[in-house]
């Protein structure tokens, strides 16, 4: 009797571990699959002309007029402000999460509301 429990617990241990790895074997293969995707269509993007996330944008050609310079100036101003309002986007997304999860570990007061 005792036997059998010993060998249910020890079977049912095995089970667990061999469908664990096989598991953790097909997520790895599904993570490799989905970076080689990512990979081929950012290659194919940029291939066709798109932009890339880490590929800078091109200055105008040098024509020494100072009407170009300042105009050349004024995008890339505009460019690097677009790119920080979003980067303020979210820092303002991340505060405000960060606010609501301090609110899990109150105690409810229901005199609060």
């Amino acid at each position: 009797m005792k036997n059998d429990k010993l060998l249910f617990a020890v079977g049912m241990l095995a089970l667990t571990t061999v469908l664990f790895s096989g598991y953790y074997a097909w997520f790895n293969k599904q993570m490799a699959n989905n970076e080689k995707a990512a990979m081929m269509n950012a290659t194919a993007k940029t291939q066709a002309g798109g932009e890339s996330m880490t590929q800078t944008k091109s200055l105008p050609a040098a024509t020494g007029d100072i009407d170009d310079l300042t105009s050349a100036i004024e995008t890339d101003l505009d460019n690097q402000e677009s790119v920080l309002s979003g980067l303020e986007a979210e820092a303002d997304v991340v505060t405000s999460d960060g606010a609501a999860l301090e609110g899990f570990g109150q105690v409810y007061n229901e005199n609060d509301y």
